[in-house]
């Protein structure tokens, strides 16, 4: 039968008497045409059990190794390196992309606004007082003092106000100056006090 083999050459019939004569092939081998021997599929084919014969590993799985009835499927967060089909391996989606389900070839970039880091499924919003203005960020950057940003997920920073101050990196909301101070500009990271 296929996946089977007998190498006697016919010189001993004892060897040949019943269906325990042959012996199962490997896994990631199959038997040849005749059933004298085993053939081995290479890294990135899977043995056709049904066929009898090795095939390429398709979109988005891969093989390490000969494997049989089919490859393996590269997890969410991974890629097959933008191998379309025979792909040896499946690495992981480097920070500042990502892949959301399973068989990518190609991993996706983080917008503006998100980031993320190795191996991700899916991109995270910066967090409020931080931003990101770019494509493919592994992390978002803090809004410098004087600065804020009240959602998240901000590609930039808005200015505070006149009145209004920031005097830390990072922050959400700007606050009000306090009684007997003020600040006329827009920006700024503290307030000044009232002259005389």
């Amino acid at each position: 039968p296929s996946g089977y083999y007998n190498a006697d050459k016919g010189t001993d019939e004892l060897l040949h008497a019943n269906l325990t004569s042959c012996l199962k092939c490997h896994s990631g081998y199959f038997s040849s045409e005749d059933r004298t021997r085993c053939l081995a599929c290479t890294a990135g084919q899977y043995i056709d059990v049904v066929a009898q014969e090795c095939k390429n590993c398709t979109y988005g799985k891969y093989a390490p190794q000969p494997v049989s009835h089919d490859c393996l499927s590269c997890p969410a967060g991974y890629h097959t390196a933008g191998v379309v089909l025979s792909a040896k391996r499946c690495v992981a989606c480097a920070a500042g992309t990502f892949s959301p389900a399973l068989r990518n070839v190609n991993c996706s970039e983080c917008l503006a606004g998100t980031y993320s880091t190795t191996g991700a499924k899916e991109c995270n919003p910066c967090a409020k007082g931080h931003f990101s203005n770019g494509t493919q960020s592994f992390a978002c950057q803090a809004c410098q003092a004087g600065y804020h940003a009240p959602v998240s997920g901000a590609v930039a920073c808005s200015p505070c106000s006149a009145g209004r101050v920031t005097a830390s990196t990072g922050q959400a909301v700007c606050t009000g100056c306090a009684k007997g101070r003020y600040q006329e500009l827009q920006g700024q990271s503290r307030c000044t006090a009232c002259a005389g």
